[in-house]
């Protein structure tokens, strides 16, 4: 064995231990930020399609009267509901084909097992 492979393992406990720690360490940490991307999508999906463009927003409308902090900027919107169909598009293909590829995978399964199956009962 070359003594870069030999590098690349720990040689004593302390240091397996050590990168034991810095995993369990890491494994909270990610966590909290996967949890605040979540929230932050969710946010700012009720924003988007929440918020009507600037020049479609009306005077008195609702309970209270037009503020122009609620209206967007209409190309700025219009990019940003782009692409979120854009990824909600890419999510959806994402599904399908998974589901898809799970059901070839146990079709050509069952299929190797009834091939062998026969195989070992004509022996």
């Amino acid at each position: 064995m070359s003594s870069r492979a030999r590098r690349r393992w720990p040689k004593t406990a302390g240091e397996g231990a050590h990168q034991k720690t810095r995993r369990n360490v890491f494994n909270p940490l990610a966590s909290v930020l996967t949890f605040f991307l979540g929230v932050w999508w969710i946010f700012g999906n009720v924003w988007v399609w929440g918020t009507k463009p600037c020049g479609e927003a009306e005077l008195g409308s609702g309970a209270r009267d037009f503020v122009e902090q609620d209206c967007c900027d209409s190309v700025m919107l219009a990019g940003a509901r782009g692409f979120l169909i854009y990824t909600y598009t890419v999510i959806g293909l994402m599904c399908c084909c998974c589901c898809c590829f799970t059901v070839v995978v146990l079709e050509t399964a069952a299929d190797g097992e009834e091939n062998a199956a026969s195989g070992d009962s004509q022996v």
